[in-house]
């Protein structure tokens, strides 16, 4: 806590009293505290143009925005913003590494490296690869300065025009920092179903449902999501790698589940600065498989926030039946009732799907 003088014209700091002790020096609580204050704050590090000097910070234009005020404790805001793959609903991260990391994780700075982590492919259209990539959202969303030390088009993710080979993770320990508190500093919300007796006997049947209509195909593993990073960040583009890369996006990540509607009066890519006429957003191509765990948590839901409810959801035939090859198993409501109410009961605490 900070005890401010504000009898001056100037409030000042006076004094700093410690509300816990800091982790011990060194240790990844330490790093992980560090990456939660970066997290949180809307300055961070002193810089050295004229927006991020004292007492702005590299995080963002003059102290104006953060990576908590969309991702609230490292959740989600439920906003849908139009970004430049089009509308994208904000993201829980507790799904984004899995808990615990697989032995014989390699880590940079505290942070988890992939493939040997077990990582999600990052935003809806897989346009991610390393959570360092949102360096770039730290640049030209938040207009900071940055936490590494390149210019901008040093700065390498799927979307750039070259790609050199070069990852992000290793570059800043503060930016590596950030990643570290996403992957062990961020945790699931409790689901209010997880010790309902009242109720036990229709989740274990939605959960029994959930299971014949193969949803696991995709919705599996510790991270409630198949999506995992399985190569060398970043990817190298063919002829010298095997990823291939459409529109800034892993393709071999995206699954089409009738969840995208090219005719939406929202389905179209921001275009800031331009008057460019109305290009369509991506999705055709599908998106990248989000998590399940605590989803009762994250409404809306789909990439744009098109479905208010789970039931919504489970109302399209087409994703309800994408782990039957097209057979629909859950055409009675009252089943689709009870997926959903096992859904809604998933939180870290339930039995995962191989």
């Amino acid at each position: 806590m900070s005890v401010v003088d504000i009898s001056a014209t100037t409030p000042t700091e006076i004094a700093r009293v410690a509300s816990a002790d800091l982790p011990l020096s060194g240790s990844l609580d330490l790093i992980v505290h560090r990456g939660h204050e970066l997290f949180n704050t809307s300055i961070g590090p002193a810089g050295t143009t004229a927006t991020s000097l004292p007492p702005s910070g590299k995080m963002s234009n003059s102290g104006w925005g953060s990576c908590y005020s969309c991702h609230p404790d490292g959740l989600h805001d439920g906003v849908t913003w139009m970004f430049p793959d089009g509308p994208r609903q904000s993201i829980s991260m507790e799904s984004t590494f899995a808990h615990p990391q697989p032995g014989g994780t390699m880590f940079i700075n505290g942070a988890p490296l992939a493939p040997s982590s077990d990582q999600r492919v990052l935003n809806w259209s897989a346009v991610r690869d390393e959570v360092q990539d949102f360096e770039r959202n730290i640049r030209l969303v938040s207009g900071g300065e940055g936490l590494i030390d390149a210019p901008i088009t040093d700065v390498i993710d799927l979307q750039n025009a070259t790609n050199t080979g070069k990852a992000n993770a290793g570059r800043s320990a503060d930016l590596d920092a950030i990643a570290a508190y996403i992957a062990f500093g961020v945790r699931a919300p409790i689901s209010p179903l997880r010790q309902s007796f009242s109720q036990a006997g229709r989740i274990q049947t939605g959960r029994q449902l959930f299971a014949a209509a193969n949803c696991q195909s995709c919705h599996g593993g510790v991270k409630w999501t198949a999506s995992r990073v399985d190569f060398s960040p970043p990817p190298l583009i063919p002829p010298q790698g095997t990823e291939i890369i459409v529109a800034g996006q892993l393709e071999r990540f995206l699954k089409k589940v009738g969840t995208f509607d090219p005719a939406a009066f929202n389905e179209f890519k921001a275009q800031a600065g331009t008057q460019t006429a109305n290009i369509p957003a991506n999705g055709g191509d599908g998106f990248n498989i989000p998590s399940l765990l605590s989803v009762g948590a994250g409404a809306p839901y789909l990439h744009s926030g098109s479905a208010p409810t789970l039931e919504e959801v489970l109302d399209n035939v087409t994703h309800r039946s994408a782990g039957t090859g097209g057979v629909d198993t859950l055409t009675d409501p009252a089943a689709r009732e009870n997926v959903v109410l096992f859904l809604k009961s998933i939180d870290a605490e339930t039995a995962v799907f191989p």
